[in-house]
């Protein structure tokens, strides 16, 4: 029986297989391949950043107003150090 070595393209592995296992593809069909998983990962990057954005957005509000006690304003002035 005659084996193949196979190398990954988008993910490193090396492996062997029965060459009747295999089908010879054209390099457009890889090309066409290769393509549709790019996008498809770069489609889970951009929504994963959005989740971290938005995320990021809830727990970052904005302060609207302060007390003017004193234990504020030795505060404040301490993180001027």
């Amino acid at each position: 029986m005659a084996y193949a070595i196979l190398k990954g393209i988008t993910i490193r592995i090396k492996a062997n297989s029965p060459i009747e296992d295999l089908t010879i593809v054209d390099k457009s069909m890889a090309k066409n391949e290769f393509d549709r998983l790019n996008k498809k990962i770069e489609s889970k990057i951009t929504e994963n950043r959005n989740f971290v954005n938005n995320y990021i957005n809830i727990l970052c509000g904005k302060i609207l107003h302060l007390d003017g006690d004193n234990i504020l304003y030795t505060y404040l002035d301490w993180l001027k150090y």
